[in-house]
Formats: structure tokens, sequence, C-alpha cells
């Protein structure tokens, strides 16, 4: 189960299918980060991160923020999900506030929009909800396979899950409301206002409209060349981004017409070695983009400029090992990122070694790119050639 959820291997840049990449990455900061690990993490993490105390004891499978509050939920493969909570990030570290133990690996897990609660799935199949004041967890439904991500759908006033049964289920805190069947494994789910996107095995990318549930929207397969990893659709609501295992994230715009759409589709390498991009965030103010990779490196990106607008020095990391999920909180002061084992090397690599690490963003590591910079990488990148 685990190998499949974390599913990433190595490729070499001959096996690569992708379109042409199309987004610059010159300019100080923009590298892949270094070959190997070791030649990163010095643990010196500086004064703008904190690396989070009494972390998950196995890999962590994703980090998510609250919507009302600087709260951030961590979910892990050792059965336990963590909460993290601060009055304000920006003045104050957060702090451990409270964990729950479930009876087998959680895969994921949402926030309800007063943020007194929680919803968790994993590999048992089971939906839960967890309150947060009472401590009390209640069954709200099971799929017929493992839980593999969640989303709470603010139109409906429901949760959102998709399970390896090839099923996207509709939950209302009481039961299940309405069931699509997918047409293979899904592997991650994104919701913003009335569109929701899922990436399934075999590259099949599904959009639908909220509103209108019978058919997708968009139905196409993912312009990479390799299984999608992660999937985010962007504020305005024009495309979504995928990456996938193969170390590139592709820009896709949304329309009813597919072929239309397509010519304004590119692809681009986020790492210089194939490292899977286990997760995508937009920023929630400026709109660009944050990536996090099985290199063990973040990075921001201008999807409009087509630029790397920022990434972390060598020195700024709090591991060796990858980073397996990262997430904005709700204002886009601060992202969370988890590093983790990823089961590139299988059983032989295993280490349950975890670091959650929370970073207040500065505004040029996120702000979309100023005209004069880009026109100073472009002649820097065109001198070196």
């Amino acid at each position: 189960g685990r190998a499949l959820f974390t599913q990433t291997q190595a490729y070499d840049d001959d096996d690569m299918g992708d379109a042409d990449d199309d987004v610059s990455t010159s300019g100080a900061g923009a590298g892949d980060g270094g070959g190997s690990y070791a030649q990163r993490a010095s643990g010196k993490l500086g004064e703008r991160n904190q690396q989070l105390e009494d972390p998950p004891s196995d890999s962590a499978s994703c980090v998510r923020w609250s919507g009302a509050a600087d709260h951030l939920a961590v979910a892990s493969w050792d059965g336990s999900v963590r909460v993290y909570g601060s009055d304000d990030a920006s003045t104050t570290p957060l702090a451990a506030m409270c964990m729950q133990e479930f009876r087998a690996p959680v895969l994921s897990t949402a926030w309800l929009p007063s943020g007194d609660a929680l919803f968790v799935g994993g590999t048992d199949k089971a939906l839960r909800i967890w309150n947060l004041q009472s401590n009390d967890v209640s069954d709200v439904g099971e799929h017929e396979q493992s839980v593999a991500d969640l989303a709470w759908v603010e139109g409906m006033g429901c949760m959102a899950s998709i399970s390896w049964d090839q099923k996207l289920c509709f939950w209302a805190t009481e039961g299940g409301v309405k069931s699509v069947k997918l047409p293979e494994r899904p592997f991650r789910i994104a919701v913003r206002d009335h569109l929701l996107a899922v990436v399934c095995a075999q590259r099949h990318v599904l959009v639908y409209d909220l509103r209108a549930l019978d058919k997708p929207l968009s139905h196409r397969f993912s312009a990479l060349r390799f299984q999608t990893r992660s999937v985010a659709i962007a504020p305005d609501l024009k495309y979504y981004v995928t990456g996938s295992i193969a170390g590139r994230c592709a820009v896709t715009h949304i329309t009813g017409d597919d072929r239309a759409a397509s010519k304004h589709d590119f692809c681009f390498r986020v790492t210089a070695r194939a490292h899977a991009v286990h997760s995508v965030d937009f920023h929630p103010h400026f709109g660009t983009l944050a990536t996090v990779s099985g290199n063990g490196t973040y990075a921001t990106w201008d999807k409009y400029a087509r630029v790397c607008i920022w990434r972390p020095s060598a020195d700024e990391y709090a591991s060796e090992l990858p980073l397996l999920c990262g997430a904005y909180n709700r204002t886009g002061t601060h992202f969370a990122y988890a590093h983790s084992y990823d089961w590139l090397a299988g059983p032989r690599g295993h280490t349950q070694e975890c670091h959650v690490v929370v970073r207040a963003m500065d505004r040029a590591e996120v702000a979309p790119m100023p005209v004069e910079e880009i026109r100073r990488r472009t002649a820097a990148a065109a001198a070196t050639k």
C-alpha cells in the first residue's frame, strides 16, 4: 500500500516525453538544490524557519492548515494526526496542541471551516471526524479501499473523499451524499470554488463542476508522461497545475473545449533530476505556485512570467530527507512542509525520521517577479550560453 501511495522513480532525462521546458530557472537560488541530499541540509535553519517539536514517528502523509486560525494538522503513516497552533503565527511560534491516534496509517485529513474538527481518512478505509474540543472521534462512512485524499467542499457543505476503490464520494457529517465512479484509482484531489480536480492512475485528470456532477467538465490525459502525483486549481479558476513522479509540472487550462485550451498549456521541469513533485499549492493572495519535491527542496514559481521566483539556500533545510508535502496558511504568510522518507530506495532505505518545518515567507519569495528582474535573469542566462 505505501509503495503504491508514495510511488516515485528516477528517470534519465532521455526518458522524458513531456512538452519542451518553457519556464526559466535562471538566477540566484533557482537551481535544483544540489545533487545528493548530503550536499545540502546543514541543519542551520535560520530565523525565518521553525522546526516543530514532537513530530510524527514515521513519514508524514499530508500537512493541512485550518482556514479559521493558524492551526496546522499533520497526518502520518504512524497512524497519528497532530495539531500545532498559534494565536498568530507571525508573532508566536507554533506549539503542539493535541494528538489523536488511529488504528491504521492516516493518508489525508481536512479541516471543517469552523476549525474545531477534522475529517480523517487512511488505509483502514474509514472516514472519521475528530472533534478537537471534545476529543471525540465519530465514524462518518467507509470506502471499499484505502482513502487516498480529502477536501472540504464549501458550496455543498460536505467533505469530498477519493479512494483506491475508484470512487469520489461526498459526505455530510451524518453520512454519504453522492458517489461518482472514476476511470482509475485516484491519487490526489483539489477543490476551489465550484471546481473539483482529481488525478488518477494511467494519467487520467478529471475536472468537475460541482453544480453539475453528472459528467466531468473536462477529462484529459495528463501532458506529463509519467504518473501524476499532485494537483492544484488556480485561484482564477482558469487552469490547474499537476506534478508528476518524474520531476515536472504541467499547466493545463480549463474550458468546455479541451482542444481550444490545449494551445495555452505548457510543461516545466521542477528538479534537474527526476524526483517526484509531491505537492503543489497556490499562494492565497498572489496566486504564485509552490512546489515540494522528492529531491528535498521546495520552490516558488510565477506561472505568467514562466520563471522560478525563489528557492531556499542549501543551509535552510532541516534534513537530508525528501519533502513529501507542503502548504500555505490561510493568509499566505507561512509555508509548512515535512521531510520524510519517500520509499525511492524501497525497504532498505526506510527511516522513520520526520521533520516538520514552518517558514515565515517574505514578500519577495512569493510575489510575482518584477519585469526588471525577469529581464535581468534573461540577459544573464543568454550571456552564459
